[in-house]
């Protein structure tokens, strides 16, 4: 499998396994993936809106083990194949799942 296509299938996969974690529903949901170079890990920050009102809620238990692994291998691709190292991204899923991703990569 190219590189391409794989980068895809992983923003995919997180991008259902937030939609299918929301069964209260959303108008917004999003996930920003920060990479601590110190550590050489990926933190995560999980937010729920609903009718624009923030819900204080996280991931059900299990679920960011699922997507850390993912998100870990996203950056390894892109860094292989573009040579870009994000700092942080985020995925952002409206009412219908529709995603958007932001990736955000250090300054010179």
């Amino acid at each position: 499998m190219i590189a391409l296509e794989r980068q895809k299938e992983i923003l995919q996969k997180l991008s259902q396994l937030i939609h299918s974690d929301a069964a209260m529903g959303y108008s917004r949901a999003s996930c920003e993936y920060v990479y601590e170079e110190d550590y050489d890990t990926i933190d995560m920050k999980f937010d729920f809106w609903k009718d624009n009102k923030h819900i204080n809620r996280g991931l059900t238990v299990g679920v960011p083990s699922q997507m850390l692994p993912l998100a870990t291998e996203l950056r390894a691709l892109m860094k292989e194949h573009t040579g870009g190292e994000w700092t942080s991204f985020t995925l952002t899923l409206d009412a219908d799942g529709q995603a958007k991703t932001k990736f955000v990569y250090p300054e010179d």
